[in-house]
């Protein structure tokens, strides 16, 4: 729960999110293109999403759950097919997207991106991780976390 005093210049408590794509998108959307669960290349599970070609997902965490915090955004992935870049990337609020990490290569083994950023205000973050027009991609296993 969201107080006055935190409204004030406090902060909310620690907060993680996280999931393996073993039988859905676990809150993630997509956002562009096409981005869809599947059964196979999974790194640790049962499933993960297959990000294709000019595709990206999303996924939004609350303000009443990071305003105020430093997030940790983690997601492994792994190319399918092609050569290019894979991008994470973040919004706070109405903003525009900024870039946390991003690789180009076609490595077929899962890789981490992953990177860091500050909400210093009250609002919410969404968090993308997207494809040029060059590679698709399997992603699994991620973490969302604010301290």
């Amino acid at each position: 729960m969201w107080t006055s005093s935190m409204m004030m210049g406090g902060r909310r408590p620690p907060f993680t999110e996280s999931g393996t794509f073993a039988t859905d998108l676990d809150g993630w959307a997509q956002t562009g293109g096409s981005a869809i669960w599947s059964s196979s290349n999974s790194r640790t599970s049962t499933g993960s999403v297959t990000v294709n070609v000019s595709s990206s997902m999303g996924y939004t965490v609350p303000a009443v759950d990071c305003g105020g915090l430093t997030i940790s955004v983690s997601i492994w992935h792994k190319a399918l097919a092609g050569s290019g870049e894979r991008t994470l990337s973040y919004k706070i609020g109405s903003g525009s997207f900024v870039t946390l990490a991003s690789v180009t290569n076609s490595s077929t083994t899962y890789a981490q991106l992953s990177g860091s950023l500050e909400n210093p205000g009250y609002n919410d973050v969404t968090i993308k991780l997207s494809t040029d027009g060059g590679v698709a991609v399997a992603a699994d296993d991620w973490s969302i976390s604010g301290a």
